[in-house]
């Protein structure tokens, strides 16, 4: 999703039709590879094997073309069939990945969708959005369950922990609220360690902590239910806008303002590596299931691919995109990729 100190600059358009057909079509995406300086390389963990059925995409790469205004987020479900995108246009679609048809399009917010997150069951889907609210509804038939209005003017992140049993919400101010989704703003913790904005949310594989990111410059890692701060981050020169957890648990990657992704340990915090391919904000970022790779998307308009252990080493660069990438997101097989981004397109492609 796009940094909430970074606001669109393109015009509103009209909301498309309910009757809108899908426009999926090829795009080439043109790759490469360049370097890029790292600390010295750690040695690699093993990583998880993913238990999802794996995709076969009939079509890759494709665009999808669904959406009049920027997309702020595309998302895979955990089981691997649906990929819900969300946007400016104040809508979240569902589409099947294997064919790219819309399933349904959720219509319950009155402003931009700004974050959406599955749960992990694949069944629910929760986004938050500027009309204030974060809104809880079913991912195939949009009939909602819940709704939270937020103290705050907008509601920027919600992420759902992976166990399932919470939602960690942020209204575009310095603190973030821990909740049960079935009881919406009743708060479990209400963490208020940043000292500006908080841009970016991840939780920790074991849905025990969450890493935030903001615009003071620092990440903060703390325990989820009690908002204990275990420790912060200090490594980056600018704002730090997202954040992501490694799947084994024992990382953690952040990108800044400074257009650089750092990897730390996530027990210590100690310096890792540092990924300097970009040239502009680093806008998203997500280690893919299997642990072998990172993406990251920029204000450069790319996406790149590169091994967290070897970050110096080749590095995949795909240029589809004319705009912003605001969003990543990997399929749970690691096989294929999705952006989305403020040329109003979702781009799904295997990084090979």
């Amino acid at each position: 999703m796009p940094p909430l100190l970074r606001p669109f600059t393109l015009a509103r358009r009209s909301l498309p039709g309910m009757g809108l057909l899908i426009a999926i079509c090829l795009t080439l995406g043109a790759c490469g590879s360049s370097t890029a300086t790292t600390a010295p390389t750690p040695t690699p963990r093993p990583s998880p094997t993913p238990t999802t059925v794996p995709v076969q995409l009939q079509i890759t790469p494709y665009t999808y073309k669904g959406f009049s205004n920027p997309v702020t987020d595309a998302l895979w479900s955990p089981n691997g069939k649906y990929l819900a995108v969300a946007g400016y246009d104040k809508i979240v679609q569902v589409l099947d990945v294997i064919t790219g048809k819309l399933l349904f399009t959720y219509t319950g917010h009155t402003d931009q969708v700004n974050d959406i997150a599955w749960s992990p069951d694949s069944q629910m889907i929760a986004s938050a959005s500027s009309d204030n609210s974060v809104q809880i509804w079913n991912a195939l038939t949009g009939v909602k369950v819940a709704t939270y209005t937020g103290p705050s003017n907008v509601m920027q992140l919600v992420a759902w922990s992976p166990d399932g049993k919470y939602l960690a919400v942020t209204g575009g101010d310095n603190n973030i609220e821990v909740w049960n989704p079935s009881d919406p703003g009743k708060n479990i913790t209400i963490y208020k360690g940043h000292s500006d904005v908080v841009i970016g949310l991840a939780w920790s594989p074991n849905s025990q902590m969450i890493a935030s990111a903001s615009a003071d410059k620092t990440v903060q890692v703390w325990q989820a239910t009690t908002g204990k701060t275990l420790y912060t981050y200090r490594g980056h020169q600018n704002s730090v806008d997202v954040v992501t957890w490694s799947p084994d648990g024992t990382r953690i990657a952040s990108g800044s303002d400074d257009t650089t992704v750092q990897i730390w340990d996530a027990t210590t915090g100690a310096h890792v590596v540092t990924f300097k391919g970009h040239t502009a904000f680093i806008s998203a970022l997500a280690w893919s299931p299997d642990g072998k790779r990172i993406a990251s998307g920029s204000y450069d308009d790319t996406a790149q691919v590169w091994d967290p252990t070897n970050p110096g080493g080749t590095v995949f660069t795909c240029k589809g995109h004319t705009d912003n990438v605001y969003s990543l997101s990997w399929s749970p097989d690691s096989r294929y990729l999705a952006s989305g981004s403020a040329d109003q397109t979702v781009q799904v492609w295997q990084p090979s």
